[in-house]
């Protein structure tokens, strides 16, 4: 095995309370919008698990987990794309592949942006 296939993977992404947490929702997606995204962020990762609507990427011993939903409530219905990191490296990364999968979809409209990161504690 590879030395990054033998390094212990960072838990912290699979706990209720991640400290590392991107919300951004949108008006609408338009299809190919989540396809693009996980093709663009499997660049760089050293392996990928995913499926229609989700997708747990892992590299060096990190994992970055992405999500995308629909909210409904009475007046609106919005797509939201989640993604949780095991640590406050991956944020850089996924923020820069986001803003240029963004671009390639002209008239895409982001309704808001919220994000949860903590210095990480040594």
């Amino acid at each position: 095995l590879s030395d990054q296939h033998r390094l212990p993977l960072d838990a912290r992404v699979f706990s209720d309370s991640c400290l590392y947490r991107i919300d951004v929702e949108y008006l609408t997606l338009p299809p190919g919008f989540f396809n693009k995204l996980l093709v663009s962020l499997r660049r760089q990762a050293d392996h990928i698990d995913f499926s229609t609507r989700a997708a747990a990427l892992y590299a060096m011993g990190t994992k970055l987990q992405v999500f995308m939903a629909r909210k409904e409530d009475d007046t609106q219905s919005t797509s939201c794309v989640t993604a949780l990191f095991s640590t406050s490296q991956l944020w850089e990364p996924f923020k820069s592949v986001l803003q240029g999968v963004e671009r390639l979809f002209p008239g895409l409209h982001r309704i808001a942006f919220n994000y949860r990161i903590f210095a990480d504690i040594l």
